[in-house]
């Protein structure tokens, strides 16, 4: 039996609370710090398969970016077959070029008295991951959304542009603002106040790309601490409705 295995190099190093295998819509799933492998049997379909290996690895490679805050890159590294019986390991090598940043976290296991693990926070978060991996592969508005969120946090300056497309794409995908926020389940007044403060001209690091007015001032932190919560939790939200088939396109 042979396996094909698509490896793709990741920049900066996946922090060590991800690293882990597990399956995936029928690939086998690795991440370790600086790459993740997808494999899976040989069905005479190589270019299929990796073209499929490159979705799902995109797709947990932005939720890591989510969840940590930071913007991580991948790029195909190498493509493997290696067939047992024949004792033989054919490889393709590409060349990688990547940079970014990590953060740390800290995990918990919560033990029973009689030695059950009750709740393992790595292990929920890892499943989470892929749970959310499914849902961007299946959904373009929530990778677009991922896609935003993640460009923010990438951003030194903390521009507010892209969470208001995110705010935006909610809007236009949903019909109008007051159904995003209904459906959601958020507030409409958080929608409009985030609006408020990423619509004034005088604010910096606004929406408005090079077309502020005035004396510039920065965004203080309870408004950038508005806007950056509505947009996570529009994405969060998003997500389930995704998960659960309830989504609108």
């Amino acid at each position: 039996m042979a396996i094909n295995g698509f490896r793709w190099g990741v920049k900066p190093e996946i922090p060590g609370r991800w690293h882990a295998t597990r399956r995936h819509d029928g690939f086998e799933i690795e991440i370790a710090d600086e790459w993740i492998e997808a494999r899976k049997e040989d069905d005479g379909q190589q270019h299929l398969q990796e073209a499929r290996a490159g979705e799902i690895i995109q797709a947990i490679i932005q939720g890591i970016g989510l969840r940590e805050k930071s913007l991580f890159r991948a790029r195909l590294g190498s493509a493997s077959r290696v067939d047992a019986q024949a004792s033989r390991r054919d490889a393709n090598v590409f060349v990688e070029g990547l940079e970014g940043k990590a953060s740390v976290h800290a995990d918990a296991v919560v033990i029973a008295a009689d030695g059950r693990v009750v709740a393992d926070s790595r292990a929920d978060a890892l499943e989470e991951l892929l749970r959310f991996a499914e849902s961007t592969t299946a959904n373009g508005t929530l990778r677009r959304m991922a896609s935003y969120l993640l460009e923010y946090y990438a951003d030194p300056q903390k521009k507010l542009a892209p969470l208001f497309d995110i705010v935006e794409l909610a809007r236009e995908v949903f019909g109008n603002e007051p159904k995003a926020a209904t459906l959601l389940g958020l507030s409409h007044q958080n929608f409009k106040s985030a609006r408020r403060v990423m619509n004034d001209r005088t604010v910096r690091s606004g929406r408005h790309r090079g077309q502020e007015l005035g004396p510039q001032r920065g965004p203080s932190p309870d408004e950038s601490r508005l806007c950056e919560a509505l947009a996570e939790q529009i994405v969060n939200r998003y997500s389930s409705l995704v998960r659960l088939g309830t989504a609108p396109r």
